[in-house]
């Protein structure tokens, strides 16, 4: 088997939220998970290399609702933060918002110079730019992009290395930056959660598994304005709980979309310095407003 350090991790963690009902079961997820995520790379390897009917296969599009969202976000003037998470083919999520906005991801280069290489030359090909956090200036300027209206898109579930706060996620704290929303916050951008939803088969494609042939759509749902400036100090990780838990409900709709191997939980001394605790006030599952703990 390869990774297997990973499998372990996913198969661990599903084990610890109380997905799976048994053992076997937590390891077919862990296996379609893998699976999945062998077909994005093969993906974003056709998209890179082809164009015309070829791209045209791998369809991602925008609903409806999704379309009306981002074109109310764009017309008010102001920037556009786009969050998501590890879910699906999270390369094409971005290609199918850069059909509708020009836009900019911020990301952690790769340990090796020449996967970071083969991911921007994905995006480039896709109309997306990248903006990466581990080199000077790229705070900068997404913070200019944004106040020049402009739309910068990051992932809210990396594992955490240092700063934020703690969110539940599927009941278990973890440890979460809250760029998005203070990018958001400081730049009067508004807020949006971009996640694909279940794939539904085209014709002669497969069910629900189909990669090639098939459509997927990508819901967009805008974010209040005063989940993040109401409440003073409390109101990033208010705010960063709110998403968390909006994330959490398109994982639970199909957990094999979502890239169990990450270290979401990681809760060492290094990653826990400095941040603050947060409790809901309802459960996760209803619109509650979240709060840090006192």
């Amino acid at each position: 088997w390869l990774a297997v350090a990973e499998r372990r991790r996913a198969l661990r963690q599903l084990a610890a939220v109380g997905l799976g009902a048994s053992a076997r079961e937590r390891r077919a997820l862990v296996s379609e998970m893998f699976e999945r995520l062998g077909e994005a790379l093969a993906q974003c390897l056709i998209f890179v290399r082809s164009a015309g009917e070829a791209r045209a296969s791998l369809s991602f599009v925008l609903t409806p609702r999704a379309q009306a969202a981002l074109a109310e976000a764009r017309a008010a003037g102001r920037g556009v933060v786009l969050v998501g998470g590890h879910l699906g083919n999270w390369e094409l999520v971005g290609a199918a918002l850069a059909r509708a906005l020009p836009l900019q991801v911020l990301a952690r280069s790769s340990y090796d110079p020449r996967w970071t290489r083969l991911i921007a030359r994905w995006r480039e090909a896709a109309g997306v730019g990248s903006l990466w956090v581990d080199r000077p200036g790229a705070l900068r300027r997404a913070l200019a992009l944004l106040r020049a209206g402009g739309a910068v898109g990051l992932l809210i579930d990396q594992p955490l290395r240092r700063g934020g706060c703690l969110v539940p996620f599927f009941g278990r704290p973890a440890p979460t930056s809250t760029l998005a929303v203070a990018l958001a916050r400081a730049t009067g951008a508004a807020l949006l959660l971009a996640c694909p939803l279940a794939r539904r088969a085209a014709e002669g494609g497969r069910g629900g598994g189909a990669t090639f042939g098939a459509v997927t759509e990508v819901e967009v749902t805008p974010i209040a304005t005063s989940d993040w400036t109401e409440g003073g100090r409390d109101a990033l990780p208010r705010a960063m709980a709110r998403l968390t838990a909006l994330l959490e409900q398109q994982v639970r709709a199909d957990p094999a979309s979502w890239l169990w191997s990450l270290d979401r939980w990681r809760l060492d001394d290094r990653s826990t310095s400095g941040l603050e605790p947060v409790r809901c006030t309802k459960p996760l599952t209803s619109k509650a407003n979240c709060v840090p703990r006192r």
